[in-house]
Formats: C-alpha cells, sequence, structure tokens
C-alpha cells in the first residue's frame, strides 16, 4: 500500500495502531495470571499491518507505542523505562525483519492468497519471528526480575505461542481492512452471496458456543472441532476473506467464553490448539480457494477473450446477446478490407499487429450497453442495445481506421466494409447470418456499409452454407458442356466442349455459378466438389473420345485445387485410372488467378505442361494483366473475355484489341479462343480476324452430356 493515501487515512491508521496496539498489551498483562486463560497477544499482528501499511522504515512508531504504554499504565517513576525500550526494539526490529524476509527474498504477496505464501507466513510470521524475539527478550526479562529464571521456559512458549495466535488470527482479517480502506477491491471475490457469507460466520458462533455448552468447563474438549467446519466453508467458498473472518470471529468467541468462564488451565493447551491449528487450516484453505478461482478467471479469459486482441471473443460476443433476451439489439459486423494483401505485403506477424492495434481502438469504442468482440481473423463486431441509433455506431467503427496505422515505421491505413442487423438477442445466429451477408453485400457493391433487409437475396445467401453442403452430400452439382469449334475447311468443326458447373436444386431447378459460386469457391467443400466434379469429366471425355479421338475436355479448377501440391499429380491419376491421355485435357485457369501470383502459377501450369496437360488461361483482359505478360505466360491457349468480343462488330476499338491480342498471342505461340460469341456478325467478324477457336452462343449453347452425344453423331456424319 505504502504512504501515499490522504493526510487523514495515514493518521487515521497511526492512531489506530497505536490504541489497539496498548489497548492488546494492557490486555494481555492485566489477563495473564488469569486461571485458564492465555491471550492471543495482538502486537505481532499489529506491528506487521504497519509495516504492511506504510513499509519496514516505520519500526520506531512500536517503540513509541510501548514507551506511550509504560507512560500511561506503568505508573510514577522512570523504572519502566528501560524494559519497554527493550521490548519496543526488540519487537519492532523483529518483525519488521520478518516483514522485510517475507516480501523481499521469500517474494510473498499479501494478503496471502496461495498455498505457498500461507506457508511462508505461518512459518516465518507466526513460528520464527515470536520465536527469535522471545530469544532476545528472555534474558532481559529475567534479569528485570519480571519472572524467575525457572519460568524462562514456560514463558518463552507463552510468549512465541500468544504472538503466533495472535499473528494467525489477526493479521489477515487486518490486511484485508487496509485493503478495503485504501479501496483495492481486486483481491475481494468471493463466490458466495452477501447473506450465504454472514451466515457462516454466525455458525461459526453458533459452532464454538455449542461446543462449550455440550462439555461446560472444559472449551478445550474434542467438540470444540465442531467450529471449524462452518471456518472451513467460509475459506472455500470466499477464498482468504472467508477464511479472516472465520479466524476472528471463532477466536473472538472462543476468548470470550474463556474469560467469562475462567476455565481450568486443564482446557488452556487445547484451547490454543484449536485457535492455532483451525487458522493454519483455514487460511491455507482459503489460499487454495484463491488459487482456484485464480485458475478459473484465467481459463474464463482464455475462453472468453480473443488471444491477440484481448476482446472478447466470439463465444462472448453471443453470451452478451442471448443475455438481452426478447430485447432488440443492433449487430454491426466489420471485415477488414484486403486482409490477404495485408498479409502479403507485412507478413503474418505485422497483420497480427495491425489487428492487435486495430482492436486497441475497437475497444475504446464499447460502452456500458455495447460489447465489441473480435470474431473471425479478419471480422470484429459490435453489437448495441442502442438501435436507434446504428449512424453512430457505424461512424465511431469507421473513425477507428481514419488515422493509420505505424508498423515498423511505416505508415499503413485500413479500411472497413460494415454490414448491420438489428433484431431481439436471443436469436444471435440469426442476427450474424444477416450481418455477414450485409458484409457480403457491401464489398460487392464497394459501399462502406449495408443494412440488411431481409430482401430474398440475401435471405437465400443466409441458407446458401447449409443448402451447398448439402448438394454435395446428394450429388446435386453437375455439368453442362458448352461446345468448342475450330475454323477448318471453310466451317466450324465440333472440337471439343468446356465443363461448367451447374447445381441442380431440388427447388428452385438448374442454377448457374452466379448463385452458388462466389461462396462454394471460398469454402473447403468446394475442393470435394471440384475433384468429384473432375473426375465425372474425364469419364465422360473418356467415353467421348470413343466417337472422336481428338475430343478434348476444357476444366475449370478452383484456387484451392490449383495451389495443392499434389494437384498435378493428383490429375494425372485421375487420368490414368480412366485410361485417358492427358492430351485428352485443357486446364482452364482464371486470368485473376495468374496476376494473383504470377511466379507460383507459372511454376503450376508449367509442371502441367511437362505432365502432357494443356494450360489455358480463361477470361482474359478482366485480371488487370498486360499485353506484354502473355510472352512470359506458360500457357498454351489463350481465351479472350466476352466483353471484348461482344461490341467486336460494330465497335471498331473493340475490334483493335482482339486483333491485338490474337497477334500478340500467334507472336508467343498461344492459341486463341474467343468466348461469347452470341449472334451470326461477332461470328463472321471473329473470323475474319483469324480465330480459329470459337465459343458462345452463336453455335451452341451449354448442354446436358447427353446432347452432346448428338452433337457428335452429326459431326461424324458430317465428316464421313
Amino acid at each position: 500500500m505504502g504512504a501515499n493515501g490522504s493526510p487523514f487515512k495515514t493518521g487515521g491508521i497511526i492512531a489506530g495502531f497505536l490504541i489497539l496496539w496498548i489497548a492488546g498489551d494492557v490486555a494481555a498483562q492485566h489477563y495473564v495470571n488469569t486461571p485458564g486463560y492465555s491471550p492471543w497477544y495482538i502486537g505481532g499482528a499489529l506491528d506487521l499491518a504497519l509495516f504492511y501499511a506504510f513499509g519496514a522504515r516505520w519500526w520506531p512508531l512500536v517503540v513509541v507505542a510501548d514507551l506511550l504504554r509504560g507512560l500511561i499504565f506503568d505508573g510514577p517513576g522512570m523504572a519502566w523505562v528501560p524494559l519497554r525500550l527493550e521490548h519496543g526494539i526488540i519487537s519492532g526490529l523483529g518483525y519488521a525483519g520478518a516483514y522485510l524476509m517475507l516480501t523481499g527474498p521469500l517474494a510473498v504477496t499479501f494478503s496471502v492468497r496461495t498455498a505457498r505464501d500461507a506457508a511462508l507466513f505461518v512459518l516465518v510470521a507466526a513460528v520464527l519471528a515470536p520465536a527469535v524475539i522471545a530469544m532476545a527478550l528472555t534474558p532481559f526479562l529475567v534479569a528485570n526480575g519480571t519472572f524467575p529464571r525457572s519460568d524462562a521456559p514456560v514463558q518463552f512458549a507463552r510468549f512465541v505461542v500468544g504472538d503466533g495466535i495472535g499473528t494467525i488470527a489477526l493479521f489477515p482479517a487486518l490486511v484485508i481492512l487496509l485493503e478495503w480502506v485504501a479501496g483495492d477491491r481486486t483481491k475481494f471475490d468471493p463466490h458466495v452471496e452477501p447473506s450465504e457469507f454472514w451466515l457462516a460466520a454466525a455458525c461459526t458462533v453458533g459452532a464454538v458456543l455449542v461446543a462449550y455448552a455440550l462439555a461446560p468447563g472444559d472449551v478445550g474438549a474434542p467438540l470444540l472441532a465442531i467450529p471449524f467446519l462452518p471456518m472451513a466453508w467460509l475459506a472455500i467458498r470466499a477464498g482468504i476473506v472467508g477464511a479472516s473472518i472465520g479466524i476472528l470471529v471463532a477466536d473472538a468467541t472462543a476468548t470470550v467464553l474463556q474469560i467469562v468462564s475462567h476455565a481450568p488451565s486443564g482446557g488452556l493447551i487445547v484451547y490454543q490448539s484449536f485457535i492455532a491449528t483451525s487458522g493454519v487450516m483455514a487460511i491455507v484453505l482459503g489460499a487454495i480457494a484463491c488459487e482456484r478461482n485464480r485458475l478459473e478467471r484465467r481459463l474464463r479469459r482464455r475462453a472468453e477473450t480473443d488471444a491477440l486482441t484481448g476482446l472478447p471473443n466470439h463465444s462472448s460476443l453471443i453470451d452478451w446477446m442471448l443475455r438481452r433476451g426478447d430485447k432488440n439489439v443492433a449487430l454491426v459486423v466489420a471485415d477488414v478490407d484486403d486482409m490477404r494483401l495485408l498479409n502479403e505485403g507485412v507478413g503474418r506477424s505485422g497483420a497480427d499487429t495491425l489487428l492487435s492495434l486495430l482492436g486497441e481502438r475497437l475497444a475504446a469504442v464499447a460502452t456500458a450497453s455495447s460489447i465489441v468482440a473480435r470474431v473471425s481473423a479478419d471480422e470484429f463486431a459490435l453489437v448495441s442495445e442502442a438501435v436507434h441509433d446504428i449512424d453512430a455506431m457505424t461512424g465511431a467503427l469507421h473513425a477507428c481506421v481514419e488515422q493509420p496505422f505505424t508498423l515498423a515505421e511505416a505508415r499503413i491505413y485500413l479500411s472497413l466494409s460494415l454490414g448491420v442487423s438489428v433484431g431481439p438477442g436471443r436469436d444471435p445466429d440469426v442476427l450474424i447470418r444477416a450481418a455477414d451477408a450485409a458484409v457480403d453485400r457491401a464489398k460487392a457493391t464497394h459501399r462502406r456499409e449495408v443494412i440488411y433487409t431481409g430482401d430474398a437475396d440475401t435471405a437465400r445467401g443466409q441458407t446458401l452454407l447449409g443448402e451447398l453442403h448439402r448438394a454435395a452430400d446428394e450429388g446435386e452439382f453437375v455439368s453442362f458442356y458448352q461446345p468448342i469449334y475450330r475454323r477448318a475447311n471453310g466451317r466450324w468443326k465440333f472440337v471439343g466442349a468446356e465443363a461448367l458447373m451447374r447445381w441442380d436444386h431440388p427447388e428452385r431447378g438448374i442454377l448457374k455459378p452466379a448463385a452458388f459460386l462466389h461462396l462454394l469457391e471460398r469454402l473447403a467443400l468446394g475442393e470435394r466438389v471440384g475433384w468429384t466434379t473432375i473426375e465425372s469429366n474425364i469419364a465422360q471425355v473418356k467415353r467421348w473420345r470413343e466417337i472422336d479421338p481428338d475430343f478434348t475436355m476444357w476444366v475449370n479448377v478452383f484456387d484451392r485445387q490449383l495451389h495443392d501440391p499434389k494437384f498435378k499429380d493428383r490429375l494425372l491419376g485421375l487420368l490414368a485410372a480412366q485410361g485417358v491421355p492427358p492430351s485428352a485435357l485443357i486446364v482452364e485457369i482464371n486470368e485473376t488467378i495468374v496476376t494473383a501470383d504470377e511466379a507460383e502459377i507459372g511454376e503450376i501450369t508449367q509442371g502441367l505442361r511437362d505432365g502432357g496437360i494443356r494450360v489455358a488461361i480463361d477470361d482474359f483482359g478482366t485480371g488487370g494483366s498486360s499485353l506484354g505478360r502473355l510472352r512470359d505466360t506458360p500457357a498454351d491457349v489463350l481465351k479472350i473475355d466476352r466483353s471484348f468480343v461482344a461490341r467486336c462488330e460494330i465497335d471498331p476499338r473493340a475490334r483493335a484489341v482482339v486483333q491485338a491480342v490474337m497477334r500478340l498471342a500467334r507472336d508467343v505461340d498461344l492459341e486463341v479462343v474467343a468466348e461469347g460469341v452470341e449472334n451470326a456478325m461477332q461470328l463472321s467478324m471473329i473470323e475474319s480476324l483469324g480465330c480459329e477457336l470459337v465459343q458462345g452462343y452463336a453455335l451452341a449453347h451449354p448442354m446436358p452430356a447427353e446432347r452432346i452425344d448428338g452433337y457428335l453423331a452429326e459431326a461424324r456424319s458430317a465428316s464421313a
């Protein structure tokens, strides 16, 4: 605590110390020869409490207390001065040394809140210190004539036992009181209601009275062990606070009975044993309970707190919302934009540092009626009871990223996409799904925030995840095939087909990729679905190559599949298992994947080509690639995106772009496919530009596998 409190508080503690010390010493001296009574001397406990409050350097106040006691109660004359001076100096220095040893080398923390601290406190403060002080004082008391040499062993024992019992009984309670006065309430964590707490204390008093009533004239009877039961209950349930109250109540009650009854000296030893052993056991139990409580709190914090940011985690957020029941709350989910780019730019540890710094700013947004939590790697959530103040909530979140973050002397700006939902707290999953759907809408439309309105598209998005898993289990993902044609001998010949994923939904019919692919490709489920689809496509091309040995299958792959180190080997394994040559397969890779990591994709595609599998760059022109990059792209085919083809028949600039791409592709030995050719004019224009491979509605729509059989049969008869 130190002496840094207010002067009134400091003066009050000093005055209280002097009054209690002198009163305790007088009481001890008055009753020292009373038959059957040996006081639990409180002087040592008060000395230790003084040092706890102000430090061991205040030991001269013990000498002052001893001299004041002599001045007031030892009568006229100065004969008492040497004895009082010796007693004060030895006691003050002895307990100061014990306190310094406990708080210094032994590193005991007061109040004692671990089993180790409790054991060291009892050993040093209640046993060793009184023994050392008694050994130093006894020769002076014998020389002074206070008692004869023959009584020295008995008086030594009474001194040690009295000081030890007083220290055990009073010092922990004094520390609790001083902490309470100082306003340090962090250590008061009983797991009991106040009524239960005081009921246990009353039971302790009652147990002492019952033990005394059942064994009149001998409080030291075995029945005196009964009061330890409520004392133990208090210690276990309320830690060191309960232990201190229990010890003080039991010892004070037993002492009053001892004095009133003038119990014979035969019961004295058991009485002192009860005070000493019950006190020690209660302190140890209380310390163990404190350790258990701290461990429980650490485990609870670990379970409820995000380790990186220190914010509440997803579980805490759910609990907070559930506690609001039917009351409406507003939930704002904040997603950090471009987190993947941040990870690549500053590294994982740097990104973690940024998230931690962001967490510190977001923590300041929380109020008494709201909570901020980290709910996933790059998502945070603010939920509040202020449902009519959503603008203030979103504004506070955006304000957290207005100023840059400093990382390794670099200034980094973050931005957030926000999704908002409102509803009763009893439905946290519904609110979170709605807010996540709103976040997705915000990212897709590049808006700062979106409030969930329950429209059909977003509502479907909430249940899409569960439906995708069911669809994968039920085999609802199927392939449609769009024919690809090559210009040969003045006509367009059917030479291959691109496999396009469709969802055969039991209620909504055939769904195109736009309805589900954006989520499927982000899930681990997508990789499983992708491999199942490729395996069926390979089986299909095997059957079609029996009709046309040169027929090729063009397949799309997910980013997750492509970056699997075993991708090439697994793909070649599927081909070998079906007896299909690698040349029958062309793997299409979206241009955005290529531009995201050219070096790694280059190694992957070159590996596929080395295995005999051809590679096509799909949707060229939409991912930011420059024409100059084509010469460094390890691919075989370039598919010009439909956005360039769509206006080439009427827009000279669009036609010039297609022509430039085709010219450069030929220069670097890439075949070109014009995709999205939708009418005869576009087909004629593409043909005039010299493009030999075409795909689009002008020639054929995507179709089920059985219709491809008819197309192949027609192509075979036409060439016969």
